[in-house]
């Protein structure tokens, strides 16, 4: 668990770190909870996080205020202990239910997740980019955090946090189930398949793709050997 002082030594901390969950004051001398939580939810690196706004006053404009800020929970002062850890286990839950929805099939469009718009933009992006290279078999982790305009650390966390996968893990399930739907349609040989997906030796696929969906592409009803 980390700890800020304030505002502004909260965000560079956050920016850094970019933690699972921030639990933030509204009042704080420098930048106080409210800009923290408008500049954290409006930065691809932290958008994803969510925040629980600490409030000592209680008038439906201080709320109204901390929602427009996107803030994902907030409570009034003074609280028990007991109300903060299950609004934070809830909020966990939360990012756990949305893992496991986007993971279950990598192929999943992004307007049928339930996430923000800039996560759809973010995830629509980089599908995008997987896409336009998926052919490229030197095109990995490296070139992806370029095309995405984000570190490898911080594409690693953002993703990680959204998917539960990392980026090297997403490129090849993005690859393997493009391969999966070619080799349904009869698009072509498992070798010209493989090729046509990023992989330079068929075999490798085989095994990748055994492993991934517990079966060899040559039984794949309808497929090509």
């Amino acid at each position: 668990m980390e700890h800020a002082a304030d505002g502004k030594e909260g965000l560079e901390k956050a920016l850094n770190l970019v933690p699972s969950l921030i639990i933030s004051d509204v009042m704080m001398p420098g930048m106080d909870g409210n800009e923290l939580c408008k500049t954290l939810k409006s930065d691809i690196r932290t958008s994803q996080v969510p925040i629980i706004l600490l409030m000592a006053k209680t008038s439906e404009e201080d709320k109204i205020t901390g929602l427009q800020h996107k803030a994902d929970d907030y409570l009034t002062k003074p609280f028990k202990t007991r109300e903060l850890k299950i609004r934070v286990k809830n909020l966990i839950e939360l990012r756990d239910r949305l893992q496991e929805k986007f993971k279950s099939s990598v192929m999943v469009k992004p307007q049928e997740i339930e996430v923000s718009s800039m996560e759809q933009v973010f995830l629509e992006k980089l599908m995008n980019v997987i896409e336009q290279n998926i052919g490229n078999e030197s095109f990995g982790v490296e070139q992806l955090s370029e095309e995405m305009n984000m570190s490898r650390v911080h594409l690693h966390r953002k993703l990680q946090a959204l998917t539960s996968h990392s980026p090297s893990d997403f490129i090849r399930n993005f690859r393997l189930q493009r391969a999966m739907d070619l080799l349904r349609k009869k698009s072509g040989t498992i070798s010209e398949i493989a090729y046509s997906v990023g992989f330079s030796s068929p075999t490798y696929f085989s095994k990748c793709f055994s492993d991934k969906f517990g079966y060899p592409p040559k039984e794949v009803k309808g497929s090509l050997s």
